[in-house]
């Protein structure tokens, strides 16, 4: 049975245990035929990614993508962080995901799943549109006047006026053809304007759509900042994201439970392989008990401001409509 929907991950070698965690959770949370499961791998050698495509046939197709793919201008900024310059490679998608897919839901590799994708994995987004999660700011505020002189400044220089403007570019969903225009828009304006693109990609996509994109509920991006104010187990989300570190496969988090690293623990066990591939705590369980007691000492020191951007995430449900809830 052939599919035309499809979730893509593009991971370069630090993400790829992270990114075959995803793709197993996904397969085994969809109903057969649903959607396939595309990972692109970026900087990997031939013999690993001939083990990949062996191993996990069954679950996803592994396909690798030049290296200089996303190679940048000297002229370029590109602000050094967590993120990879593999990022970069989602701005152009069009030129690479086979166009049996024609309904493409993009998906960072540092994610797990918690929850039902069908609704996501079913829903057709309109020509010329894209879906998202709107990102953590809207927990500071409604309004640029709202917020923190750094955040406010990083808005208005993207010509976006409100906090719920700005999407994370962890989860899109779109048509193929209207990659075609979105991408190569976005990535034109990232040459044209890094110094302004904080978070690189997602600023660039930002930037081009102005705050017109179809509005997916948290739950399909429910990320890190949310994690700290209102505990996931509370929300029940369907697509959990670390989006600040520590990593839960590289340490224990504030935001997250200790078991979430578990996954990347069992992959690495079964494919002893992939182990050079990722940096993974070895004290992780002896040092969570510590951990834990600090976090309910940092929680406890910084429990009304934690209060107020609970508040503010429901504020934000209560008064907005999403396309995929």
């Amino acid at each position: 049975m052939t599919t035309e929907t499809a979730f893509v991950m593009i991971s370069d070698v630090g993400f790829l245990v992270p990114s075959l965690v995803l793709a197993r959770q996904i397969s085994s949370r969809l109903s057969p035929g649903l959607a396939d499961i595309l990972l692109f791998t970026i900087n990997l050698d031939a013999e690993t990614q001939k083990r990949l495509t062996e191993d996990f046939a069954g679950e996803l197709r592994v396909l690798s993508l030049p290296d200089q793919l996303v190679d940048l201008p000297a002229s370029v900024t590109f602000k050094e962080s967590h993120v990879p310059r593999a990022a970069m490679a989602r701005l152009l998608m069009y030129q690479f995901v086979p166009e049996q897919y024609q309904n493409v839901i993009y998906i960072d590799g540092d994610m797990q799943v918690a929850g039902d994708l069908t609704s996501l994995a079913n829903y057709r987004v309109p020509d010329g549109e894209v879906l998202a999660v709107a990102e953590n700011f809207i927990v500071l505020g409604e309004r640029l006047s709202d917020l923190p002189k750094w955040c406010s400044t990083f808005l208005s220089n993207l010509k976006l006026e409100r906090t719920d403007d700005y999407f994370n570019s962890g989860l899109l969903a779109f048509r193929r053809e209207t990659w075609k225009e979105i991408g190569p828009r976005a990535w034109k304006f990232f040459l044209e304007h890094s110094e302004v693109c904080e978070h690189h990609d997602q600023s660039a996509l930002n930037a081009v759509l102005g705050g017109r994109w179809r509005r997916a509920s948290p739950s399909f991006n429910f990320n890190s900042h949310f994690a700290l104010a209102l505990p996931y187990s509370k929300f029940r989300p369907n697509l959990i994201h670390f989006t600040s570190a520590p990593k839960p496969w590289a340490g224990a988090s504030l935001a997250w439970p200790i078991k979430l690293s578990e996954p990347y623990v069992a992959l690495v066990k079964q494919y002893a392989y992939l182990r050079a591939t990722i940096y993974m705590d070895p004290l992780l369980k002896r040092s969570a008990p510590r951990r834990a007691i600090r976090d309910i000492k940092r929680r406890f020191l910084a429990r009304s401001e934690i209060a107020e951007r609970r508040r503010r995430f429901f504020e934000y449900l209560a008064r907005s409509r999403f396309d995929v809830s």
